[in-house]
């Protein structure tokens, strides 16, 4: 478990968002590549990602419900480049992290075309090549590094942020009232006394949704959430996608932060404006979002707070209390 004392604000800080080169090389040729495609009996195939079952020929038809759409999204292209024949993914997952494996397979010789949209064609090649390939900084960790910074009233700059693929997420949180300053590929938020969250242009309040690509994505609505807790003004939250993900609520209520939970999926967040602090509590991490949504929370409330479950925490974010120390948190592992 985490045990997170209230940090006043974090200390200007130059962050690098992970940007990895990694070089790419089967050695004597993508024996385990062409060994995972011919254990599905691979040949072209036509995918359609809102179908319900796999089909183990060719031919057939294959996918998922949307929610699981990414995770097949990234298998299917990789098995596909060594697959005799052409395959179709049709309704395909087109984030980012999506668009960059494509992008790295192509560079190993691949032939996938329709890169960036919700069908892809591959042709098959009988072999890949090594390569090298950069990976795409974590916009999740970037949407989250930006809450976090609003609700601490800290200063941070986040270094190396590939603007051109953060899609609506600079946007949206600058609708929360969230003041943000892009120099180059790099994003400065300021410290703020107080943030105000926009209205619609007829004054009605704001609705945060999650939506497929290039949509804000569901991995951030509890952080919008909880940054919205010390905003002024009033936000409705709509997660659309997933069950149970808003239940973490009634954490951020017993720490005295002011939302109504209408359903499992809608809640309406009333900012305090910093009238009132946060107060640190007990509680469990139901899952990755979430409990960094508690942890943001955590930092930014009077007294010492405990995160039970970090295992969660762990599955997304590396090293999150090292990182965030050095920020000037006041972070402690516990091990039970």
């Amino acid at each position: 478990s985490f045990s997170a004392f209230a940090a006043a604000s974090f200390s200007a800080f130059a962050f690098a968002a992970a940007s990895f080169l990694i070089a790419f090389s089967f050695g004597g040729g993508a024996d385990t590549a062409s060994a995972a495609a011919s254990a599905g009996g691979a040949r072209g195939l036509v995918l359609g990602m809102a179908a319900t079952a796999a089909a183990p020929a060719a031919g057939g038809g294959a996918g998922a419900p949307a929610a699981a759409a990414a995770a097949l999204g990234g298998g299917a292209p990789a098995a596909a480049a060594l697959a005799e024949g052409t395959t179709t993914i049709y309704n395909a997952a087109c984030e980012p992290y999506l668009q960059q494996l494509c992008l790295m397979l192509n560079s190993m010789g691949a032939k996938i075309s329709g890169i960036g949209s919700n069908q892809l064609t591959i042709e098959g090649v009988t072999s890949l090549n090594g390569c090298e390939h950069r990976c795409l900084p974590d916009m999740i960790e970037i949407g989250s590094f930006i809450g976090m910074a609003a609700i601490t009233q800290s200063e941070i700059t986040l270094k190396n942020c590939r603007i051109d693929m953060l899609g609506i997420i600079p946007k949206m949180f600058q609708r929360l009232g969230v003041k943000l300053e892009i120099h180059g590929d790099d994003i400065f938020i300021p410290a703020m006394d107080h943030y105000e969250i926009d209205t619609f242009i007829d004054g009605s309040i704001l609705t945060v949704s999650d939506q497929v690509w290039p949509g804000f994505t569901p991995d951030l609505i509890s952080i919008a959430l909880v940054t919205a807790t010390q905003a002024r003004g009033t936000v409705l939250i709509h997660q659309k996608m997933f069950e149970s993900r808003l239940f973490f609520v009634d954490n951020l209520i017993d720490m005295g932060a002011q939302i109504i939970l209408c359903d499992p999926h809608r809640c309406t967040v009333i900012g305090l404006d910093r009238r009132t602090q946060l107060k640190g509590i007990t509680m469990s991490s139901p899952d990755i979002r979430a409990g960094v949504a508690l942890l943001i929370a955590a930092m930014s409330a009077k007294g010492k707070s405990t995160i039970k479950n970090i295992e969660q925490i762990d599955r997304g974010y590396e090293r999150i209390e090292e990182r965030l120390n050095a920020l000037g948190a006041k972070i402690t592992r516990i091990n039970d």
